[in-house]
């Protein structure tokens, strides 16, 4: 007589399951990684336009209020190499109106990175925006002017920007006068990321 094999499976054949098994569930979850990778990539870039939008919106608002009244020059672009803050630090002075809708003075209005001495403090990398005191204008705006105390984080991430004016046909990086015919702002996030450029165009009156 034949004596019965035993309904174990072999070692060879346990093996070659698990194999198969890991194939299918590596085959199943690496196209759901790729989906929840591009998914939080897109989603992060969405905020991160959302906020650029917000920002230089508010650039906008600030640069269309400017009060040209007995004012030579109501916007004014420094250099960072120029200042000492480096290539990619520039700073945007504009003389405005809008915060008084906010029931302060009018003043100056600045907006760029933490100045570089401010660096050790508890600064978060991104655009910055300032209101100096009414009696400061934009010709006289240095970044000794810009207390961390007193600036407003805009956009965040941002670790480097550069302003320009478009003056007749030419793009300015030093600028010094009334309202040009557009701005330029270019924003560095960095190695990792893309830099952004956005040209804002202002009304003539």
């Amino acid at each position: 007589m034949k004596r019965r094999g035993r309904g174990a499976f072999t070692m060879v054949e346990i093996m070659l399951v698990v194999a198969i098994a890991g194939i299918i569930l590596a085959a199943g979850l690496v196209p759901l990684m790729y989906t929840a990778r591009l998914m939080a990539e897109t989603r992060a870039a969405f905020t991160r336009d959302n906020g650029e939008r917000a920002a230089v919106a508010r650039m906008v608002t600030d640069a269309r209020e400017l009060i040209s009244i007995n004012e030579s020059s109501v916007v004014k672009l420094l250099r960072g190499d120029e200042l000492g803050e480096g290539g990619d630090r520039d700073y945007l002075a504009l003389w405005t109106l809008t915060p008084s809708y906010s029931m302060a003075p009018l003043c100056t209005v600045v907006f760029g990175l933490p100045p570089k001495s401010a660096l050790a403090g508890d600064y978060e990398d991104g655009l910055y925006r300032w209101l100096l005191s009414d009696d400061k204008r934009p010709v006289d705006m240095t970044p000794d002017d810009l207390s961390p105390e007193s600036g407003r984080l805009i956009l965040r991430g941002v670790k480097g920007v550069r302003f320009l004016a478009l003056s007749g046909t030419e793009w300015l990086d030093v600028y010094a006068g009334g309202m040009p015919q557009a701005l330029r702002v270019g924003l560095d996030y960095g190695e990792d990321k893309e830099s952004r450029v956005y040209d804002v165009w202002l009304p003539k009156f």
